[in-house]
């Protein structure tokens, strides 16, 4: 789950979508752990998000994480620009 709170818009970053590692849960620390890097994604972390899909129907937003070299050059807030998110 993904808040912007500037916006007032929940959405999801979805596990699938965390391409530069395969991830899994850990519950006891509910964190999300990289197998090979280690990296690791609790609740409350602060992220740069971008729009990955809206279904307008269903009022989902989708998001997936911005890599520094993935990041759009524009300023506005339309489709792929980056937001600040938290976990």
């Amino acid at each position: 789950m993904v808040e912007l709170p500037d916006a007032l818009i929940t959405g999801l970053v979805h596990v699938s979508s965390l391409m530069d590692d395969f991830y899994s849960f850990e519950p006891a620390r509910r964190q999300l752990i990289g197998r090979r890097s280690r990296k690791r994604f609790s609740i409350g972390d602060q992220v740069s998000v971008f729009v990955a899909r809206v279904d307008a129907f269903k009022r989902q937003v989708d998001f997936a994480l911005a890599l520094a070299s993935e990041a759009p050059r524009k300023r506005d807030r339309s489709k792929g620009s980056l937001w600040k998110a938290k976990l």
